[in-house]
């Protein structure tokens, strides 16, 4: 399996910016909100700082900028680690696992015909990216008294890639 390619920004005005591997309409983005921190900023700094600081939230502000995964490749990692207990996709019904459509933003422990244990259904949890990031990696740490258990083996890349499969399918 080769590696997708890393997108790069290699210039950025308030007007335009150039990259690559990222599409045209991300880059315009990214340039929409440098020119809006640009505009923001004091006038005292000086010209390169200020680029530089702007750029550098611009980059930081915008989504592409968050490790945001490949919901195809995430597939996989689903086929592979998850969909033994779990289920996913119009037809999904619970498994050993509940159904995962619609996670992101669901509270845990509450989905329609799965009998979750006492300790899930109390947890409190929303599930967020990162609260399904950190569930993933240790399952018993961010809820004692769980019954899934997984170990998880995949790298940060594979992880973003999962959780964007799952984001996709709401």
């Amino acid at each position: 399996m080769s590696a997708r390619p890393r997108w790069r920004v290699t210039s950025v005005t308030s007007m335009s910016c150039r990259a690559r591997y990222l599409p045209a309409s991300e880059c315009r983005k990214i340039a929409l909100t440098f020119a809006a921190f640009e505009e923001a900023a004091p006038a005292r700094c000086g010209i390169s700082m200020k680029r530089t600081a702007l750029l550098v939230l611009a980059l930081v502000l915008h989504p592409m900028a968050q490790g945001a995964g490949d919901a195809e490749a995430g597939k996989a990692v689903f086929t592979r680690l998850c969909s033994g207990c779990h289920k996913i996709g119009p037809s999904a019904r619970s498994a050993f696992g509940p159904p995962l459509n619609g996670i992101i933003g669901r509270k845990a422990g509450q989905q329609e015909g799965y009998v979750y244990t006492d300790a899930m259904k109390n947890s409190g949890l929303i599930w967020t990216r990162e609260e399904l990031r950190m569930y993933i990696k240790d399952p018993s740490e961010v809820v004692p008294g769980t019954r899934m258990k997984l170990w998880w083996m995949g790298n940060d890349e594979r992880m973003e890639d999962l959780l964007e499969y799952l984001d996709a399918n709401k």
